[in-house]
């Protein structure tokens, strides 16, 4: 298993891609512009990666400035905690007020709940449920490895 993480947008937001055999599954897309989303793809491209899954661990704007682009691009359905809905059907209106431009992510999404398992490659990955900071928040933990996706859960040197 690989672990990629890299930071975009002015929220500097960190988007992982995290491998294993040659599937992976890209989480909290925060690619922004055509330099970030390009950076994104040829790491994908460079690795050989097969993306077989988007995750949002919740739906605030610097966490899906890149759904359409890598819906589209790889074909893939972002998916979530169904708690985090009103925020990606409100993210347009949301994109407005903050004054940022935002392409509009697919509103069609696969709905994960607490204790879901996502196999990737010979990784697992199980859904741990921790709203808060956003009403669906949610956390990936692959207890074999004893690695943990937080998305915005805890802040280093911050607020949250």
């Amino acid at each position: 298993m690989k672990i990629k993480k890299i930071t975009f947008n002015s929220f500097q937001e960190n988007t992982y891609i995290i491998s294993s055999n040659n599937d992976c599954m890209i989480i909290d897309p925060g690619c922004h512009n055509n330099t970030e989303k390009e950076t994104l793809s040829n790491y994908i491209d460079k690795n050989n990666l097969n993306p077989t899954y988007l995750i949002n661990t919740h739906c605030h704007l610097d966490h899906i400035f890149g759904n359409k682009f890598i819906c589209e691009k790889y074909n893939l359905t972002a998916t979530m905690h169904e708690k985090d809905m009103p925020l990606l059907e409100n993210s347009e209106r949301i994109a407005e007020h903050y004054g940022v431009n935002l392409d509009p992510p697919p509103k069609s999404v696969n709905f994960i709940k607490e204790n879901d398992i996502i196999i990737l490659g010979k990784t697992s990955w199980k859904i741990i449920f921790t709203p808060g900071h956003a009403p669906g928040h949610i956390c990936l933990l692959n207890e074999q490895d004893k690695k943990l996706v937080a998305g915005d859960v805890l802040f280093y040197m911050s607020i949250g």
